[in-house]
């Protein structure tokens, strides 16, 4: 961007002529020529009253200017050309008439100024007036306006219109850019400030005080600071006239990338003085319309600097009346902005600090410290209102970040952050408490209400990566806790919900869940059996139990699976539906599984010394084993530490785990079958995909739900049941039917072509030793 700074005299707020072609040929291409409009050079001789240099910078120049402001239109084009020279682009026609009246207001409008000098403008001023034809550019027109500026010097006339004289162009002349001289600022005034600023206790109460003083010096009445924060340019102290009853809202803060491209107009000039509004307008429109809205007739800018960063101004506005800030005034106002400047560094230090200690860093929520203390103030200021207790994470987020990156996983942070400080009311707070981890403070009416609050929540986080184009689903798991007793330690609370989380934890897609006692008591049994698991391992408190497979038609064991049981020191049976899930939740699951295969290698190196047949073992694999990239390594390595035929290994992987990370689940399954183990798909038929899972994966073996025998099967079932088999056994699968029960599912997996059976009919699990594997199975009911 052009820096409107570097095209501006900053003494006059004209143009300078190296900006003034482009000016220019706005005007010229709106149909300008042919005598329509008039352009005018004017100067006035200073010489006799001071030096060149002392002119470039003079108040008598300042107030010239001005003067020219007021009684040409705002619209026209106005240029500083020399150190009292200026060109005026006057839109439309001006005979000698209007010269005259033109030069008598002006020379009234500089009397009310500066009626010392008033005389010695109307005696050594000189004009050229010249109607445009067909000029193309600035410096043409400023050629025949010298020309005419010229003839009216060299005859001792006022003005003179359109000569044809040849004069050379002595336009423009060079003059100095305005500069702050700090040996006229008000120094006594100034100490006085400082004095103030580092006498007082209190900053955020000082500055105040000291910015409604200084507006008193000026005699203003409006004044404000306004500093770069995260999200904005935010007001952060102002004193405004007690006239201006309603606040403007809109006015507190400026866009980030609205003050960042104001700072260019500071490139050049430390303090802009804008004698009138109109001048404001040269800089920023924006910024211009704005101090309209405050009132603002004329009005002074200082910027304040961090490490020479630009990070906000100050801005002090005169409400009543236009004015010529004087050389003194600037000089002065630039010195107490810098006196000013070190203490809002020193603010801004203390903020930094606190919102450190206060906010995280990634998403700048808060922290936990932070939200106790918020959530404390919330529920003591609203004690009438029934509060709840939310903690929320995203599903399989660790998965997300590895999968995709941290810089994808903290794009979602930031973006659930985004809606969180949307969501929030009145009375109500959140923060960022660890990795994925929220927790949110809500009031509520009934549950119901919170019910569905919470379930909008959920869809506006879950709709983010369809807005945003994401590559993955986000699912939320939020843990409730109803708050009885605001008194309540904030971190028993979090328990609570926690715990109602957690107990959500294996859900596939967003859930709620509200705490009660119930949960409580399973998060102490799973914490308890969490405590001692490990040493269990070590004491063999785990026992393998084996239940046959048998081929229908002949009563023989055709193979056995392995199932683990824990039977404490005491005898105390722990059941697998009780300890199992639990295991997969906290990964120790792996532990167990490799466990229970080294425990089936043993047991099939036993019946080979015993010179039996060995049968062939179905161990269960866990979803939580795929993800694990060392699983195939770990598995193979436990055989050839036994020596086993990996033919003798059957490994079984639920449906659900397919279901869960297919492509994870997919790519460890056919590693496992490059090394030569038997696969089987467990509880088929309890998902949602498994004929695309019969094409996709190297399965040996099919083991149907128990499930499909729990009903009595209408014609349609049997008849996608049987076709399901014929298909299976197209594939070469060897087909096996779990939780067979009675004579008469016997009897159906005869009609359907299934051979193998497993089940109560003809075993339960038990301990190896109880178990004649070798013998006839001839089944029966059970009662």
């Amino acid at each position: 961007m052009e820096n409107k700074q570097k095209r501006m005299d900053a003494l006059t707020k004209f143009y300078l002529p190296c900006a003034a072609d482009t000016q220019m040929d706005r005007y010229l291409k709106n149909g300008a020529g042919d005598g329509v409009d008039t352009a005018l050079l004017i100067e006035i001789d200073y010489k006799q009253f001071m030096s060149e240099e002392e002119l470039d910078n003079s108040m008598m120049v300042a107030e010239a200017a001005y003067s020219l402001t007021k009684i040409f239109d705002k619209t026209d084009l106005f240029v500083r050309v020399g150190p009292a020279a200026f060109f005026v682009y006057a839109v439309g026609y001006l005979n000698e008439e209007d010269m005259e009246r033109k030069l008598k207001q002006l020379i009234k409008q500089y009397h009310q100024l500066n009626c010392e000098h008033a005389e010695h403008m109307q005696k050594h001023m000189h004009v050229g007036v010249y109607h445009v034809q067909k000029e193309t550019g600035f410096m043409e027109l400023l050629h025949k306006a010298s020309t005419c500026y010229e003839e009216a010097l060299h005859t001792h006339v006022l003005f003179c219109m359109d000569t044809d004289q040849p004069y050379p162009l002595n336009f423009p002349k060079p003059f100095a850019t305005s500069k702050i001289n700090t040996k006229l600022a008000d120094m006594e005034f100034a100490a006085d400030i400082m004095y103030e600023m580092y006498d007082g206790k209190d900053m955020i109460e000082t500055i105040p005080l000291i910015l409604k003083k200084i507006c008193a010096y000026f005699h203003t009445q409006y004044i404000y600071e306004i500093e770069r924060e995260d999200d904005a340019y935010k007001v952060l102290y102002e004193c405004r006239p007690e006239s201006m009853l309603v606040e403007n809202e809109n006015l507190n803060t400026l866009p980030l990338f609205v003050g960042d491209n104001y700072q260019n107009c500071f490139m050049y000039e430390d303090v802009l003085a804008c004698n009138q509004l109109s001048d404001m307008f040269h800089y920023d429109s924006f910024v211009a319309l704005r101090e309209k809205i405050r009132g603002a007739r004329s009005l002074m800018q200082g910027k304040l600097q961090e490490n020479r960063a630009f990070i906000g101004y100050i801005c002090m506005i005169d409400c009543e009346k236009e004015r010529i800030w004087t050389s003194q005034e600037i000089a002065t106002f630039f010195l107490l902005i810098k006196i000013i400047n070190t203490a809002i560094l020193q603010m801004r230090m203390l903020r930094q600090h606190h919102q450190k200690s206060s906010q995280d860093t990634l998403t700048k929520a808060w922290n936990l410290k932070k939200f106790y203390q918020k959530a404390v103030e919330n529920m003591s200021v609203g004690n009438q209102k029934k509060y709840a207790l939310i903690t929320m994470d995203i599903k399989n987020f660790k998965y997300i970040n590895s999968e995709y990156g941290y810089a994808y996983g903290d794009r979602i942070l930031v973006a659930i952050v985004e809606i969180l400080n949307l969501y929030m009311e009145d009375e109500e707070c959140f923060a960022r408490i660890d990795a994925d981890i929220f927790i949110l403070l809500l009031n509520y009416e009934d549950i119901e209400k919170l019910k569905q609050r919470l379930n909008l929540l959920i869809k506006k986080i879950e709709r983010y990566n369809i807005r945003y184009d994401l590559i993955t689903n986000i699912s939320c798991m939020l843990g409730i806790y109803l708050i009885n007793d605001i008194t309540m330690d904030i971190a028993q609370m979090i328990d609570y919900a926690n715990t109602a989380r957690k107990s959500i934890k294996d859900s596939h897609e967003s859930c709620i869940a509200f705490y009660n006692g119930k949960l409580e008591e399973k998060f102490i049994r799973e914490h308890r059996l969490s405590s001692i698991m490990r040493q269990s391992l070590k004491n063999h408190e785990f026992i393998v139990f084996y239940q046959p497979k048998v081929n229908i038609y002949t009563n023989q064991c055709v193979g056995v699976e392995a199932l683990v049981r824990w039977r404490r020191q005491d005898g105390n049976m722990i059941y697998p539906s009780e300890f199992i899930p639990l295991f997969e939740k906290n990964h120790f699951i792996i532990d167990l599984d490799m466990y229970v295969l080294e425990q089936v290698c043993i047991q099939i190196n036993t019946w080979i010394k015993q010179g039996k047949k060995p049968l062939p073992v179905s161990v269960n694999i866990s979803r939580v084993d795929l993800k694990n990239n060392d699983i195939v390594k770990q598995i193979v390595e436990i055989c050839d530490t036994y020596q086993i035929n990996r033919s003798l290994i059957e490994l079984e992987i639920t449906e659900s785990a397919f279901l869960e990370n297919e492509s994870i689940a997919i790519e460890r399954s056919k590693e496992l079958k490059a090394e030569g183990f038997l696969l089987s798909i467990d509880d088929f038929g309890t998902g949602f995909s498994s004929l695309s899972l019969l094409k996709d994966l190297p399965m040996d073996v099919l083991k149907l739900d128990h499930t499909f025998f729990q009903t009595q099967m209408n014609k349609r079932e049997k008849i996608i049941l049987t076709n399901i088999i014929r298909m299976a056994k197209q594939l070469d699968m060897t087909i096996v039917s779990e939780g067979i029960e009675t004579r008469q599912h016997v009897a159906f997996l005869k009609t359907i072509g299934c051979e193998i059976a497993q089940g109560f009919y003809y075993a339960r699990p038990n301990e190896i030793n109880q178990l004649d594997l070798w013998g006839n199975f001839e089944g029966e009911d059970v009662s």
